[in-house]
């Protein structure tokens, strides 16, 4: 991603490599004829990458060693359709295995959210990849209430969460009760 690419100039990165998959961890891991060895592999993968990282881990340093990539969405009606058609899509085109879903409070939200996944999915290079991860682990939640859409999501309690709520206080303190959050946002 561009905007991550740029971080990295700013926080004085002296080498970018944009590669991936499970060779491009064992040339970050080893080095080749024109990848220097590096001293961490940071990035999100299938479980061929996860293996990978898991055969170099001590040879070089990890960020984590990731099942198939997991997100549990809780929305409202503020909540930006694109933004979470966008979310759901990053998780799902890792790995068919991968499982998106969004729990929301709003109808509305969630037909207008189908539509931009609809949309996007076909400017993806991992549209396939998207669609059969949709097709056999997404879903979507349709909650009468923010607590129930809060107690089903900790029901589900997956690893990795995001939420994207109204900024009121109430609603806030109500997600900031969840159980098993991994990232509020």
């Amino acid at each position: 991603h561009p905007a991550v690419l740029v971080a990295m100039d700013i926080a004085g990165a002296d080498e970018i490599y944009c590669m991936g998959g499970a060779q491009a961890v064992a040339a970050f891991a080893y080095g080749t004829q024109s990848i220097k060895k590096v001293d961490l592999i940071v990035g999100p993968g299938n479980k061929f990458v996860t293996e990978a990282k898991r055969q170099v881990l001590g040879d070089v340093g990890i960020d984590s060693l990731a099942g198939p990539s997991e997100v549990l969405i809780v929305a409202d009606h503020t909540a930006d359709p694109e933004f979470l058609a966008i979310d759901l899509l990053a998780q799902a085109e890792h790995d068919p295995n991968s499982k998106a879903i969004l729990v929301c409070t709003d109808r509305a939200t969630i037909d207008k959210t189908m539509k931009e996944m609809d949309r996007l999915i076909t400017t993806l290079n991992t549209e396939d990849v998207c669609r059969q991860s949709w097709k056999d682990n997404g879903a979507i939640y349709l909650a009468d209430s923010v607590q129930e859409a809060i107690d089903l999501a900790n029901e589900i309690a997956d690893r990795q969460r995001a939420r994207s709520c109204a900024a009121n206080a109430p609603l806030r303190l109500s997600v900031c009760r969840t159980l098993c959050a991994g990232r509020i946002r």
